[in-house]
Formats: C-alpha cells, sequence, structure tokens
C-alpha cells in the first residue's frame, strides 16, 4: 500500500512526522495556565531517549520538540544538544527562559534548532495572569541576542492580554526576536479554560494582526485553525489544523504515549511504531464523527478543520463532541 494510500485510508501519516519529548518533569514555576497535571524530580533517561530519537529519524520523524517541565533543567540537557546537533533534525525548544547559561549557549549556534520563549505579556502584571518568571524571559532574551542566536516567542491569546499584543510586539522588536507563534487557549491543570476569549476578543485579535506591519513574522499554530481561517490563510490541506494523533504523538518521561502534550491519554506500547499502529484512542482521534446536534457539524470546514480536543471539556472527554466556543460559525469572516 502507498503511502498516499495509507494517508487516505487512515486519516494519518504513516509515522509521526514531529515527536513532542517530556525530557523533564521538573520545573521552577507553578503558571496558572500550566496544562500538566503534576510535576515531580524525574528525567527521562538519556540512553534511551537517544535510541528513541534515533529510531524515529530512520523512519520519518522529521522534527523533535522538547518540552517539560523546564526543558533546560534536564541534568542531561548539554548531552542531549550534542546528540541533537549530529543527528540533523530540527527541533523546537519551548522554554521560560531559566536555566539559560553560558555553557548551553555554546550548544544554540545550530541551524536546526529553534528556541522559542514562553512569555504572554509585554510586562510582568500581564504576564503573571497566566505565566510565572517574566524576569527570566526578558533576560533570556537579552543573552539569546547578545549571542547571535535566533529565537522567538510562544504567546497563547487569551482574554486578560489581547489589548497588550501590539506592546508585546514593541518589545520583541527591542529585544531582537524574529517571529511570534500564536497559540490557542486550552485546559487548564484544573481542567478548565482560564480567562477564554469572547468573540468581541477574537475580533479584536484578527484586527491586531491584520494591522501589523513590523519585522516580526507571526505564526499560527496549528492548533488554532479558526484564526488561520479569519486571517485568510486557508484550511485546504487534508492535514489543516491540529496534528495530535494524525502527524505528531507526545511521549513522557517515562516513556508513556499520548496524542499530544495537552491530551493526558496515556497508553504504554513496546515502540512509537506500535502506538501509531495499534491504539484505539489515536483511532478514535483519526476518525471523529461529530455528533448532529453539534454546531460543528454544518461547518463548511468540517473536513479540514481539525480544532484542538483540548479546547474545551466537552471535546477532550469526546472527540465527536465538537467544540464549544468556536469562532469559525460565531464571527464571519470580514465582520
Amino acid at each position: 500500500m502507498s503511502i498516499a494510500t495509507q494517508i487516505i485510508n487512515n486519516n494519518c501519516l504513516p509515522f509521526p512526522k514531529i515527536l513532542q519529548l517530556e525530557i523533564t518533569d521538573r520545573c521552577p514555576f507553578n503558571c496558572p495556565q500550566c496544562y500538566r497535571l503534576s510535576l515531580a524530580d524525574k528525567d527521562a533517561d538519556i540512553n534511551r531517549l537517544k535510541s528513541l530519537i534515533s529510531y524515529a529519524k530512520d523512519r520519518g520523524t522529521t522534527q523533535i520538540v522538547l518540552n517539560g517541565g523546564e526543558p533546560l533543567l534536564y541534568k542531561h540537557i548539554e548531552e542531549l544538544l550534542v546528540f541533537l546537533s549530529q543527528t540533523n533534525i530540527y527541533v523546537n525548544c519551548f522554554s521560560s527562559g531559566y536555566g539559560l547559561t553560558d555553557e548551553i549557549i555554546k550548544y544554540l549556534h545550530n541551524p536546526f534548532f529553534n528556541y522559542c520563549v514562553s512569555l504572554n505579556g509585554s510586562n510582568k502584571a500581564i504576564n503573571d495572569l497566566s505565566r510565572c518568571g517574566f524576569e527570566y524571559a526578558v533576560s533570556a532574551m537579552s543573552i539569546l541576542k547578545s549571542n547571535d542566536i535566533p529565537f522567538g516567542i510562544h504567546w497563547v491569546a487569551r482574554h486578560d492580554n489581547i489589548l497588550d499584543l501590539p506592546n508585546l510586539l514593541s518589545l520583541l522588536e527591542n529585544k531582537g526576536a524574529t517571529f511570534i507563534s500564536i497559540g490557542s487557549n486550552k485546559l487548564t491543570h484544573k481542567r478548565e479554560i482560564d480567562s477564554p476569549l469572547s468573540d468581541d476578543d477574537f475580533k479584536e485579535l484578527v484586527g491586531l494582526i491584520r494591522n501589523y506591519f513590523g519585522p516580526i513574522k507571526i505564526f499560527i499554530e496549528n492548533c488554532f485553525p479558526e484564526l488561520s481561517w479569519h486571517l485568510g490563510l486557508g484550511l485546504k490541506s487534508r492535514f489543516s489544523g491540529c496534528g495530535a494523533g494524525r502527524t505528531m504523538c507526545h511521549i513522557t518521561t517515562d516513556f508513556r504515549y499520548a496524542p499530544c502534550t495537552h491530551l493526558h491519554y496515556y497508553e504504554e506500547y513496546p515502540s512509537i511504531e506500535e502506538y501509531w499502529t495499534n491504539s484505539h484512542i489515536l483511532e478514535s482521534i483519526r476518525k471523529r464523527n461529530v455528533h448532529d446536534t453539534s454546531s460543528c457539524c454544518n461547518c463548511e470546514l468540517i473536513n479540514n478543520c481539525k480544532m484542538c480536543f483540548a479546547a474545551s471539556n466537552e471535546s477532550y472527554n469526546n472527540p465527536n463532541a465538537g467544540i464549544l466556543g468556536c469562532k469559525v460559525n460565531s464571527i464571519k469572516a470580514g465582520d
């Protein structure tokens, strides 16, 4: 069977293109918006981690995402960065900036490495509403700029920070960031959406993005397809939208598997391949059959949208429930 046929039949790639690796459970913060159910003093086994990465790369994985906890607190982080630099695989590292040292900086001069600082506000007061460590994020940006290491920002769109976006973009211009990656607001560890976007917030966000013409590149994450649609970026591909269980999967510090970091449907399998092929949870995600009562049912984007299941408790508990609060149906383009 050809790869194209497998994609059509299974609604997923033959093997995950992206692996989200939880390399440590340690973190100095307790961010209000954090999705982690718990944190601990635990790290992934470095030898098993390297073996897994080599195995995945040989089978088609092209990108590794380093998650935590705080990835820079991984006790083998330097060894891992050296190993990754030798594999020529693309790496995205999401970090608060805590733990960024001169020892680590020297390993970041790598064209395959992408450092992304987590920041939700242009000042401490706004950032603290959802994320901790504002001073570490600002310090990290200064360190990265002074060492000529390209970097970007991961920003979550929330009711309490929408109007701050222009100020944040100005800060990023001053600090030398090259891009901002905008993510959707997801369930916290308390299984709630904290500070959700209203319809007016969403329209404001669309306008702010459209009216920005500065040097910072703005990227919309795959988990936010409704924003992409309203910005006219299109959802034409079968793999538009969230790639959980279709193009990517998540692996914990103890090497359990889940569709992504925000979906805690943990399973144990001997290998990625067996998980990807045999998991009934992944099968239910890939073959989502939205209920007739859902607002998603009659949406024009239903075939390609693939909204994030962590966008509501209903969709988290049932892949067929549709997404409550989606802005595609409530707000028409151009309004």
